[in-house]
């Protein structure tokens, strides 16, 4: 099944249902504990090679693998077990050798939030993981990796303070989602938050966008719910316009204004007037939106003194 598919996990733990109802009356363990496909199992040294063959018969699309308790320990899931000699069990956060010590880097390009997230996540598996007398020592590890991470010892100390306060306060009931900018978004968010609206934000540009490419490319002319820019060939001049439509269907209606001068059309109005034809090979996409008072936004904000459409004024708060 595929990973990250809702379905995926319920499949598996019926697969693994089926798989327990016919090896555990064979084998019977001590104790078996799953999680998924991860097993924690007790079971008699001398049994160990058998029953291992008889699993992996069950169903021939399934094979197991496995690692014994070594020096009194054994990983299991994100924890080492270990056992001590009064039968008692002590746990640790388990690092596997090649692990580097490598979290979110402070100075990245992420909002702040995801790296308060990422303290009070590690943080928070060093209490759920860790036994008394290993626990200490974890949150000492953690501070040294988050301090070579570029973490200041202050953002450390107030997301740890900031996840009490978090469990303590209601949750808002709407939230917004606004694109990340560097040092501008965080005081963004300030002012949702006087109306209780909680904003999350949203990277504008990430690594997977740039280099995959699930779908070919669509031509500019085929795009919809664009802001477009029509250049003229010996000036200055240029047309800037929105549509929600297909760009060619737009500029062929232009093409047919300009042919037959509607006088409705400012396009057809220039050319007539100066004479002047504009290149519309060159058509080129500014700005996309699927709102169409986002595309007019997006069309003010291109406007200046030289298109040839009326000029559009912001209101001075932008």
């Amino acid at each position: 099944m595929p990973m990250g598919s809702p379905i995926s996990g319920l499949i598996a733990e019926a697969v693994m249902q089926r798989l327990e109802q016919t090896a555990l009356p064979k084998i019977q363990p001590k104790l078996w504990i799953r999680y998924v496909d991860d097993t924690s199992v007790i079971i008699k040294r001398t049994e160990i090679e058998n029953s291992h063959q008889l699993i992996n018969t069950i169903l021939p699309g399934i094979k197991f693998t496995r690692e014994e308790e070594n020096i009194n320990k054994f990983p299991f899931l994100d924890m080492v077990v270990e056992r001590k000699e009064n039968e008692d069990f002590t746990t640790k956060v388990y690092r596997k050798s090649t692990h580097t010590d490598q979290v979110l880097n402070y100075h990245s390009n992420h909002p702040n939030s995801l790296k308060r997230s990422c303290v009070r996540t590690l943080f928070k598996r060093a209490t759920t993981h860790c036994s008394t007398p290993d626990l200490q020592k974890e949150e000492e590890h953690l501070y040294k990796v988050f301090t070579r991470n570029g973490y200041p010892r202050i953002f450390i100390h107030r997301g740890l303070a900031d996840r009490q306060n978090n469990q303590d306060s209601p949750k808002p009931e709407t939230i917004a989602t606004i694109p990340y900018i560097k040092k501008i978004s965080e005081l963004t968010a300030r002012l949702p938050r006087l109306l209780e609206i909680m904003t999350a934000c949203k990277l504008a540009a990430t690594l997977r966008q740039q280099l995959t490419r699930v779908q070919d490319p669509i031509d500019t002319m085929d795009k919809t719910n664009v802001v477009y820019k029509v250049p003229r060939g010996d000036c200055t001049k240029h047309y800037v316009g929105e549509t929600g439509r297909q760009l060619a269907t737009h500029i062929h209606e232009h093409q047919l204004a300009t042919k037959w001068h509607d006088q409705m059309s400012l396009v057809a109005i220039h050319t007539d007037w100066k004479n002047h034809i504009l290149n519309w090979d060159n058509t080129a996409i500014i700005g996309q939106a699927k709102q169409r008072t986002a595309r007019e936004f997006l069309e003010a904000w291109h406007s200046s003194t030289d298109p040839i459409h009326k000029h559009i004024e912001l209101d001075p708060m932008y």
